[in-house]
């Protein structure tokens, strides 16, 4: 998790990260913009996605 060490981390369910992996918008209750690092239950890093108006957007997803 190099890559993203500065980056502020996201911690998602399952559920929301299948979600992510389809390219679907996912909700977050953090009101703050900009780029994150998303992480499964398992702590790897499973996308990058874009915080805006209340939603993650995937922007880069990794394969399993």
């Amino acid at each position: 998790i190099e890559a993203v060490a500065g980056m502020e981390r996201v911690h998602m369910s399952a559920e929301e990260v299948k979600h992510l992996r389809q390219g679907q918008w996912v909700p977050t209750v953090d009101a703050n913009q900009g780029d994150v690092a998303i992480l499964d239950d398992a702590e790897e890093l499973v996308a990058i996605a874009v915080r805006k108006e209340g939603k993650l957007r995937p922007a880069v997803v990794l394969s399993r």
